[in-house]
């Protein structure tokens, strides 16, 4: 599992958007910086489009609750775990019980946390993106999933190596 343990409004699970439904009315949405989230997938070793979380409001925390590999890209996020300082772009491993901590990024607006295996949340209409204000199309991390996704347990499976709970 990965717990988030603090999160602000508009911190969303994308991956690179539903194109193709405009004429229905429904928002292609995805990550904003989707080369970002193309590079840092790769890192992890996902496929380019995997869903990942797309951080735009600080101080964003997770605790890490097995052994994974992770990547931070987008913006730098001051990227620090368990209190040591990060390089952004760069794969690491992390053992349960890791701190992954993001501050406000000096510049530019957004850090994506990539997870090795992608985050895997319910696919809706082939993309597992949230269009805000549209909850009902995916989920958002930060207490609201319960109600967003329909889980009683409010947890959510990353992949075969990882997972997500959000903390009340």
């Amino acid at each position: 599992m990965i717990e988030i343990i603090e999160t602000g409004p508009f911190n969303t699970v994308q991956d690179l958007g539903r194109p193709g439904y405009r004429d229905i009315g429904v928002s292609s949405s995805g990550a904003m910086d989707p080369l970002a989230v193309r590079i840092g997938n790769s890192l992890v070793g996902n496929d380019e489009g995997a869903a990942m979380l797309e951080i735009q409001t600080f101080p964003f925390r997770l605790r890490f609750d097995q052994r994974c590999t992770f990547v931070v890209a987008g913006t730098d996020g001051n990227p620090l775990l368990d209190g040591v300082e990060l390089l952004a772009w760069c794969a690491y491993g992390v053992e349960a019980g890791q701190v992954l901590e993001l501050s406000q990024p000096p510049k530019l607006a957004r850090t994506y946390v990539c997870v090795a295996g992608g985050l895997d949340v319910p696919s809706v209409m082939g993309s597992r993106s949230l269009a805000l204000p549209r909850v009902a199309l995916a989920a958002i991390p930060d207490g609201r999933w319960r109600r967003a996704i329909g889980s009683p347990s409010g947890r959510v499976p990353i992949s075969s190596r990882c997972r997500l709970r959000v903390s009340r």
